[in-house]
């Protein structure tokens, strides 16, 4: 699996910082647009591959919340991305972006990730709920919150 990392930043200095900054955490390639409500769009192409499994999954997403604090220090925020089968990066390799940076590395840096075995399965009891029927307080819910 391979996908992108995308942010939304509140002008082009800020695209540009950040695309280089991206490109330095090992992204391979970065890019980043205008947007036609205001702000870029800086798109991050992670390759991977990532094994399409469970771990493959929490290390794509351990990476975006790394590339978001990137993001973020330049005053960027989360705008989504995707995920895709590795055989559709060729497509990303022309690019009409007003910036493109290209990065030294091949991938950003993988964490580790460690799946817990399931707890043992245990009876459980199957005791009536204590719940009485009636409404909410719901003035009570209006006081508080």
């Amino acid at each position: 699996m391979a996908g992108t990392h995308d942010f939304v930043v509140p002008d082009e200095a800020a695209a540009q910082a950040s695309a280089g900054e991206l490109a330095a955490y090992g992204f391979p390639r970065v890019f980043a647009r205008p947007r036609p409500d205001g702000g870029w769009v800086v798109m991050a192409l992670d390759e991977g591959p990532y094994p399409v499994d469970t771990v493959g999954h929490r290390q794509i997403e351990e990476v975006s919340r790394e590339a978001t604090a990137i993001a973020r220090a330049h005053g960027g925020q989360p705008n989504g991305g995707s995920r895709f089968d590795v055989s559709r990066i060729a497509g990303f390799q022309t690019s009409t972006a007003p910036i493109e940076v290209i990065g030294t590395k091949s991938r950003p840096p993988v964490p580790e990730v460690i799946i817990a075995p399931a707890p043992p399965l245990a009876p459980l009891a199957l005791t009536p709920d204590l719940a009485t029927p009636g409404g909410a307080d719901r003035a009570r819910r209006r006081a508080v919150g």
